[in-house]
């Protein structure tokens, strides 16, 4: 992880700070398990942590970040793609979706975990 990043994750107040960082293994561990994913390089893009495939460019790049002020995570995707509505279409009441780039979400737990991991396996 680079200082960049961890210093990131520090500005957060614990229970954001931890949902990030498990949404990061979340992302690497994707990635391990699955051959399709190869490669992930993380960095910050826009203040956000990154992470994109180098090897193959099997996905789409994926952003998460987290508001302090109204205390919930984000993942985000490029606005052009149509994941953003697909999930929607199939999870409308699971995650608050904004635009077609961001599902928004307070504390992931049970289903809504499960669900999260399920989606970031789709966008990588």
């Amino acid at each position: 992880m680079s200082s960049e990043i961890k210093a990131k994750l520090d500005s957060y107040p614990p229970p954001l700070k931890n949902i990030l960082a498990q949404l990061r293994l979340m992302v690497f561990e994707i990635a391990k398990n699955n051959e399709r994913v190869g490669e992930v390089v993380e960095s910050m893009k826009w203040g956000q942590i990154s992470f994109a495939t180098v090897r193959p460019r099997s996905g789409t790049p994926v952003r998460i970040d987290a508001n302090l002020n109204e205390k919930y995570c984000s993942v985000f995707v490029p606005c052009k793609t149509n994941l953003i509505e697909n999930f929607r279409t199939h999870h409308a009441e699971m995650f608050e979706y904004v635009g077609n780039r961001e599902i928004r979400f307070a504390l992931p737990q049970g289903k809504m975990e499960k669900q999260l991991q399920t989606n970031l396996r789709f966008f990588l």
